[in-house]
């Protein structure tokens, strides 16, 4: 494989490219720009033109430029666009990034930009000439792809250079094989191994590829990644994506193209690129609606690359329902709310409408409520659950009983089921005891995970959670102790394994809002205090507007690394 550090002919003139999604963080990839000399004595630049369409508000932006062919070769510098202002950046790698080669950009502001990008090199004639390359979310990847390359009027003589960067966290591989026009295979076949943030370009590819006739190129993920932790060999890969393009320029002319790859039918436009957290949560507006009653519950789905700053997913759409959790299973993510599953396939962006689910064995068919599922050894979903009850208070006793015994209980997915039916485990993982004349007086809202060394399980009990672990994922759970006393209740939790940290999120009402917050602890022996947590998530961090209150966050992994 011939990989060069020669840039690829460049971005000229691009149309501006609209970033949207209000109240999150707004992240485009320009997967082409350049400081760098090129074939036939050209000199490579890119500029960069950006603007600010908030009336009011100020964006922060960090730019970033990834080298091609130099594994974690970053440079970044940090910029302030002013309401309604915008500014163009003339060789944006070399003058504001001290870059060198060729590579693609990250654009990552804490409000809507639009931007865009023209690489040129100057002409023998005079003037400048180039191609376009647009600026793209990280969902217009591809795994399964291609590109068509238009043939030519004429005799003049071209050149191609091919590219492609991946913008994920996953190390990729892609396979990339030409086609003529009348279907002929070509000789030349490319497999690149891209390592994440990782940018390869080959150049002068025209000859046995291009002869005026055109191409087609096809793109095909092979290395499967590992995306949700799931020990099972196979159960849970997935084709990590990326960003191919092809430039072509005309040797006589200056006359350039650029050709970024398109999804095939294996993969939709609408596909969703997750971040590594993902956190379900449900939401209500206090003022037109009772907040008590669940069905006025909105299920939202937020994101994060680092477990402290959540945005909404793209693509995700609210539904009614309440005490959300969720887990990844290969390109579906299984979301669960008391009796009900809701598959959103990633692959596609596609929602489905909620379906029943089932429990094998449930001996009074009162069903379960406050949901929590993770994935066993062999890519099962266990769902972790508080078991119904009907026409009564399932966390609570009847008024008549100053105390009682509740428990936590588990269900295995019935295989062929994909999450929609459920074979109640033996025994209880837990039991414990509540009532107005004992420590607790309710027990609810059980969250389930591993921490590297034993499963854990979060109770809740109001505004309070108890700790409680085992060595084994159906086994029995002995309380350890106390988490939090009045300081956040309904809570998640995750070990961050190269910290040897734990986080744990809770809703708590502040200020007569409820909001998510997040503590980082080493242990789960110390009882967690107010100045332990921060508030993460707010009604504004996912575009609501602040009258809006926030419950139950859930807590699952979207992407390994």
């Amino acid at each position: 494989m011939n990989v060069s550090l020669v840039p690829a002919l460049i971005a000229a003139a691009a149309l501006l490219s609209p970033v949207r999604a209000k109240g999150a963080e707004h992240v485009v990839f320009i997967p082409a720009a350049a400081h760098a000399p090129g074939l036939q004595g050209t000199m490579w630049s890119t500029d960069m033109t950006l603007w600010n369409p908030s009336p009011d508000r100020p964006v922060r932006l960090e730019v970033t430029f990834f080298e091609s062919g130099i594994p974690g070769s970053q440079k970044a510098k940090t910029l302030d666009l002013q309401a309604a202002h915008g500014t163009t950046i003339s060789d944006v790698v070399g003058s504001l990034l001290g870059g060198t080669g060729s590579g693609a950009l990250r654009l990552r502001g804490d409000g809507p930009f639009w931007t865009t990008s023209r690489t040129s090199t100057p002409s023998p004639s005079g003037g400048r000439y180039g191609v376009a390359v647009p600026a793209v979310p990280e969902a217009k990847a591809v795994s399964n792809g291609y590109l068509l390359l238009s043939g030519t009027s004429g005799t003049g003589s071209r050149r191609m250079t091919l590219g492609a960067f991946n913008p994920g966290q996953r190390a990729a591989t892609i396979e990339i094989s030409v086609r003529d026009l009348d279907g002929r295979l070509s000789e030349r076949s490319e497999r690149l191994d891209l390592p994440p943030l990782g940018h390869i370009q080959l150049n002068d590819l025209s000859p046995g590829i291009l002869d005026g006739s055109g191409a087609v190129v096809s793109v095909v993920a092979k290395r499967d990644s590992d995306v949700c932790g799931c020990p099972a060999a196979g159960c849970c890969r997935v084709p990590a994506p990326v960003f191919v393009y092809a430039t072509e320029i005309d040797n006589e002319t200056g006359d350039g193209s650029f050709v970024l790859a398109e999804a095939t039918d294996g993969q939709s436009e609408g596909a969703v690129a997750l971040q590594r957290f993902v956190m379900p949560l449900h939401a209500c507006e206090p003022g037109t609606s009772d907040c008590r009653d669940p069905r006025n519950h909105r299920v939202l789905l937020a994101q994060s690359t680092d477990g402290r700053s959540f945005t909404p997913v793209p693509g995700f759409v609210s539904y009614r329902g309440s005490v959300p959790d969720a887990v990844r299973r290969g390109n579906t993510l299984y979301l669960f709310t008391p009796g009900e599953l809701t598959r959103f396939h990633l692959d596609t962006g596609k929602l489905d409408p909620p379906v029943a689910v089932s429990l094998q064995g449930d001996p009074g068919g009162s069903g379960f409520v406050d949901p929590s599922p993770v994935l066993d050894e062999n890519g099962r979903i266990v769902l972790f659950y508080l078991p119904g009850i009907l026409g009564g208070d399932p966390a609570g006793c009847p008024p008549e009983a100053p105390s009682c015994v509740k428990q936590i209980a588990s269900a295995t997915e019935v295989e062929g089921s994909d999450g929609q039916s459920f074979s109640i485990d033996t025994g209880a993982r837990l039991h414990v005891t509540v009532g107005t004349s004992e420590n607790y007086r309710t027990a609810s809202d059980p969250d389930v995970f591993f921490d590297g060394k034993a499963w854990v399980v979060y109770v809740s009990h109001g505004a309070s959670l108890s700790v409680w672990t085992s060595s084994v994922l159906r086994g029995t759970y002995i309380k350890t102790g106390d988490l939090t006393a009045g300081t956040g209740g309904v809570g998640s939790g995750h070990f961050d394994e190269p910290a040897g940290r734990y986080w744990t999120y809770s809703h708590v009402t502040k200020d007569g809002k409820s909001v998510i917050r997040r503590a980082v602890h080493p242990s789960l022996m110390a009882r967690l205090t107010e100045s332990d947590f921060e508030t993460v998530v707010t009604p504004e961090t996912l575009g609501l507007p602040a009258t809006w209150d926030l419950y139950s966050p859930g807590f699952t992994t979207g992407a390994f690394p």
